[in-house]
């Protein structure tokens, strides 16, 4: 994983990009959480997105999508802003999952509202993404997960602390 200091922000700065290297990401913040999802919205996704012509896999076998956790100001794209697209599961969702049109990689998950944080892919790192932590959700998988990673039927203690720290350390909520 390339890494470098910022010369405003003493964190790490990592990037990720599509599989043809037509668009790229910096986020310049450490991150907040690696895992691996098995949620029933990112196993539909990930069956759609994986589906389109020339998209580059990015699931676990077991069905999980492994992904590092940023705060979303630390998000800023570097080269082809103009070929993101947004991919939505249903009409009025406030999940986007952002997919390079040059190659359909999917790099990363956005929200409308909510969550100050975007998930991006450990797939589209450039270089070794940080490794994941939990298996979250596994309660959606058909069958039972291996036993690599801890399992969590829905979201570890530890994760949801770790949001919670740094959302306090974002300044929010904000009233």
């Amino acid at each position: 994983m390339r890494q470098w200091i910022s010369p405003n922000r003493a964190a790490p700065v990592h990037t990720a990009s599509c599989a043809c290297g037509s668009v790229e990401i910096a986020l310049d913040a450490p991150p907040i959480a690696a895992l691996s999802c098995c949620c029933d919205d990112c196993q539909a996704a990930a069956q759609t997105l994986e589906a389109l012509p020339g998209a580059p896999a990015f699931r676990e076998p077991c069905g999980g999508t492994p992904a590092v956790l940023f705060p979303k100001a630390a998000l800023k794209i570097t080269r082809g802003a103009d070929k993101l697209k947004a991919y939505r599961l249903r009409d009025g969702a406030r999940t986007k999952r952002m997919v390079a049109t040059c190659c359909n990689a999917f790099l990363y998950i956005a929200f409308d509202r909510g969550p100050f944080w975007v998930d991006v892919l450990s797939a589209r790192f450039d270089g070794e993404a940080p490794p994941a932590r939990w298996r979250i959700q596994t309660r959606y998988l058909p069958e039972p997960p291996p036993d690599d990673l801890p399992n969590h039927p829905k979201y570890p203690q530890g994760l949801v602390w770790r949001i919670a720290l740094a959302g306090v350390l974002a300044g929010l909520p904000r009233r």
